[in-house]
């Protein structure tokens, strides 16, 4: 037994021993704290200090691709007057170079932003385009990959073609025809065509990143093109044994999609069957149609027929260019869209129910535009698509040369990388929100919008490469109140400022009206333009 006296020493001691810990403790805290703080400092510097060399950087590049084209233009001037065979080839490669320069030296506007961690600038820098060809029988497939493969070498990219999985095991000796299948059969087939499919798509990927340059990946056909011999219930059979789902291979898995429409369709002359093509003419127009609504939905989908040229090298041309705008090579060409406007919200068009439709919930987010001077420019825009509550990012970037887009491409973010990038919003815009629906009539892709924030719909028609808006064909079950592909307040872009004078409903309607009775006698609007409401 202690004493009183024993008892209180002892309490005191143990009250001191624990004023000593505790401020040891505090102590070692506190400088934990300090050096986080010094780390965080340090980084903040160091990040400080890459982006002012990306800025001279992108400043050198800059300088350097003036100054080489000012020293061309004068170098030709000089040598105008006696330009021989010799000085002609040698120009023909400065041009050579030159779209490789503009096109691979171009930094994207994520490394101008600190708070993007340097290992997605670097993923951001090193493109590997993704595009998958698809389309019915005998649509000029394997010569359009062919095609493409000598030419985009000549634009300086690295070209892999990855060989339908299909033609390879029909050119083992496997059947291809299967016509007579039960489903669980048919589900083992296409589950081994797909898992051929996807092994060679993913060493084809593996051998482009090894490379040091820009690379296209071209893929004869994509891997939800098996849904077109399946019945639904088999097919989500497939992708439940497969462990994939529709929206990963549809939106996901291809940077764009190209659909060659069937010789059957517009061409039957020269439809051709052969061992992999087994169908008669109306069946090959009847799954070339499948195909298509099995690619609806993908944020970059073209579709090349028949009837809009004159011959199959003029076919092969368009598909060039199509491979070359979206890669962002610069072309001259047609407008992409044609753009009519519908100004009556609850004259939403009701699109058949029958008709196969694909739905959107869009956020469209501009950047600030990074100015270089005067004729030179970049302009950047990020995406959020939801669709049955599946959400892709996407970032797209528009260089301006001459006072003119002449380069444009998208890139898929995730979504951390979606939220860093958002903070760059510029802050004289709105987020434009938008109610998408998109389908195919007569062979034209079509979008149909209605913006959230003004009172009015826009019918998108997109235009067949090299082709006018003269050929488009306006849905028998929409009418129109103005054609306004010429009308630049109807762009994305300037209905995104939120000085925007569209937003009054006053002032939108007498501009339409405007533009209408510019056009009520035009012949391609004959029984398209709707009545004008009487006001008072």
């Amino acid at each position: 037994m202690f004493s009183m006296d024993q008892n209180n020493t002892l309490k005191k001691l143990i009250s001191n021993t624990y004023i000593v810990f505790s401020g040891i403790y505090i102590s070692y805290q506190f400088m934990r704290y300090v050096k986080r703080q010094i780390r965080n400092k340090r980084n903040s510097l160091a990040k400080i200090e890459i982006i002012k060399q990306v800025k001279s950087k992108q400043k050198i590049i800059d300088d350097k691709d003036d100054k080489e084209d000012q020293n061309s233009e004068n170098n030709q001037k000089k040598q105008q007057s006696r330009r021989s065979s010799e000085s002609l080839t040698e120009e023909k490669q400065q041009n050579t170079r030159k779209i490789k320069s503009k096109t691979s030296s171009a930094i994207n506007l994520l490394e101008l932003d600190t708070s993007i961690p340097q290992e997605i600038v670097q993923e951001k820098r090193r493109k590997i385009i993704k595009v998958c060809l698809t389309g019915g029988p005998c649509a000029g497939k394997t010569s359009g990959l062919a095609f493409l493969s000598e030419k985009l070498k000549d634009d300086n990219f690295d070209v892999y073609v990855v060989p339908e999985a299909a033609t390879l095991i029909s050119n083992g000796g496997g059947m291809i025809n299967i016509g007579g299948f039960s489903d669980e059969k048919i589900i083992q087939f296409q589950k081994s065509l797909m898992s051929v499919q996807i092994s060679l798509e993913e060493n084809f990927q593996r051998l482009a990143e090894i490379s040091e340059n820009q690379s296209i990946i071209l893929c004869d056909r994509g891997l939800i093109d098996g849904k077109a011999f399946m019945s639904d219930a088999g097919w989500q059979q497939l992708l439940k044994e497969m462990k994939l789902s529709e929206h990963e291979i549809r939106d996901k898995r291809y940077d764009f999609v190209i659909h060659l429409v069937t010789a059957a369709d517009g061409a039957p002359d020269y439809y051709i069957k052969d061992g992999a093509r087994y169908q008669d003419i109306d069946q090959a127009v009847e799954i070339d149609k499948i195909f298509q609504k099995c690619w609806l939905g993908h944020q970059r989908l073209e579709i090349i027929d028949n009837k809009s040229v004159s011959s199959f090298e003029e076919k092969l041309q368009k598909l060039l260019f199509t491979v070359r705008r979206m890669s962002g090579v610069p072309v001259k060409g047609s407008k992409l869209y044609s753009r009519y406007i519908i100004i009556d919200p609850q004259s939403h068009p009701n699109i058949p129910e029958d008709f196969p439709v694909e739905s959107f919930e869009i956020e469209d987010t501009f950047l600030y535009k990074v100015q270089y001077d005067e004729n030179k420019g970049k302009l950047t825009k990020i995406r959020k698509r939801v669709q049955n509550g599946d959400v892709i990012y996407l970032c797209s970037e528009s260089h301006i040369i001459d006072g003119k887009q002449t380069i444009y491409y998208k890139k898929r973010l995730n979504y951390r990388e979606y939220v860093l990038v958002k903070d760059r919003e510029d802050r004289d815009r709105i987020t434009l929100r938008k109610f998408r629906r998109q389908f195919v009539y007569q062979g034209y892709y079509y979008i149909l919008d209605k913006y959230l924030d003004y009172d009015m719909c826009i019918l998108r028609a997109k235009n067949s490469p090299g082709s006018d808006d003269k050929q488009i064909i306006i849905p028998d079950f929409i009418q129109i109140d103005a054609d306004v592909t010429d009308h630049k307040e109807f762009r994305s872009l300037n209905l995104s400022l939120k000085s925007s004078p569209l937003r009054d409903k006053k002032f939108l309607e007498e501009l339409v009206y405007t533009i209408q009775d510019q056009q009520k006698n035009l012949i391609k609007f004959e029984d398209k333009l709707r009545p004008r409401p009487n006001r008072k």
